[in-house]
């Protein structure tokens, strides 16, 4: 029953999904394993699972037929279509010749960001806390109720401040008791006790909607940036691109404000990732709330009505996080990949001028001839 109560109530915390719960916490209380982190590495071995056998399905085969040139499976469809969009027309159009070099990090950004997204809607930190809350959450014993007559409450009376102090220091050490061990580490550690307790919330959640996380996807994609406009431009080449060919004293507010940009650059990319990811289960948490609401106050007939109709919302609300959880995945990247190309050689805008100078010639020896 305790496990149903759970589930019902699991909109009750609008921020429960986003939580980073421990799991494994050395003796002073830093969390080395948490619910993020195995979040990340189940998207990681997504990914390493996932990728190879669609490259597998993309690839041309030797057979000297078409069939070599057709793509197997629904799944490695999906995964080409988004590729080759990311490389000719989000990349390609900004990065020019330089494009084959940073589509393995673009790509990988993007499915990264995108199987997190997708794994945060999956309700695992719900399901594994229903299904293994009796198991491992042990119930605490009450602090034991003593009654006393005569002199005992007497004393009881003459010391009410210190007989409260002493049964709630019982009613706690009570409470605590329940730690679990691995070795030096604690498992499941309560970060709501002073004292060392655990207390198990149930394994999964956002990773994307942890501001941590969000900001080192942010601080790796800005050196990457920064990285690659010195090798591009080299040092001489990037302070001149921080002053824009401006000259002093009016280049160091140009460097100011050039750092600023790049500090903004990683800013930008991590709240906007985390805030969106973030608002999605709160509104959704919000919504289901409303049925819990319902049935405590209203009773069970006010709760179907108010139930039904909440839950239908919350469906298509769950079905706008999906197409969100697409575009975030899908805005990181973009932006990533246009800072990028801010910090590299814009040789493309040069061939396109030797094509137009091309295409010029003709036309004038025809205009020519026709005189």
């Amino acid at each position: 029953m305790t496990g149903v109560r759970t589930l019902v109530l699991a909109g009750g915390d609008p921020l429960h999904h986003n939580y980073d719960y421990p799991i494994l916490s050395l003796p002073n209380g830093y969390a080395i394993l948490t619910n993020h982190i195995v979040m990340m590495l189940v998207a990681a071995l997504l990914m390493l699972w996932v990728m190879p056998r669609a490259a597998r399905a993309i690839a041309t085969g030797k057979t000297g037929t078409s069939h070599d040139y057709v793509t197997k499976g629904t799944l490695s469809h999906l995964i080409e279509v988004i590729c080759v969009f990311f490389r000719e027309e989000v990349a390609r159009p900004a990065l020019g010749r330089n494009t084959d070099r940073f589509m393995p990090f673009i790509w990988t950004v993007f499915f990264f960001i995108l199987f997190n997204n997708l794994l945060g809607m999956v309700p695992l930190l719900d399901a594994t806390s229903l299904v293994l809350d009796g198991v491992i959450n042990k119930p605490h014993a009450a602090a034991p109720h003593v009654e006393g007559s005569g002199a005992a409450a007497g004393f009881a009376g003459s010391h009410g401040a210190e007989g409260h102090e002493a049964s709630s220091l019982a009613a706690g050490d009570s409470h605590d008791s329940h730690v679990m061990k691995l070795g030096p580490f604690t498992l499941f550690q309560d970060l709501t006790k002073e004292g060392t307790a655990s207390h198990f919330h149930g394994v999964g959640g956002t990773a994307t909607g942890n501001i941590a996380v969000t900001f080192a996807l942010a601080l790796i994609a800005i050196m990457i940036i920064i990285g690659s406009g010195l090798q591009s431009l080299g040092l001489r080449g990037f302070v001149d691109h921080l002053t824009l060919g401006t000259k002093f004293p009016l280049s160091v507010l140009m460097v100011v404000l050039e750092i600023i940009g790049l500090i903004a650059k990683p800013f930008a990319l991590m709240v906007r990732l985390f805030a969106n990811m973030t608002a999605g289960h709160v509104m959704l948490a919000s919504i289901l709330g409303f049925c819990s609401m319902a049935w405590n106050g209203v009773g069970p007939l006010g709760g179907v009505i108010i139930s039904v109709p909440a839950i239908i919302f919350a469906t298509l609300i769950g079905l706008l996080e999906l197409l969100v959880a697409f575009i975030q995945a899908f805005v990181f990247t973009f932006l990533t990949a246009m800072f990028i190309s801010l910090f590299q050689h814009h040789d493309h805008e040069h061939e396109h001028e030797d094509d137009h100078s091309h295409n010029e010639a003709p036309v004038q020896g025809e205009l020519a001839g026709a005189h």
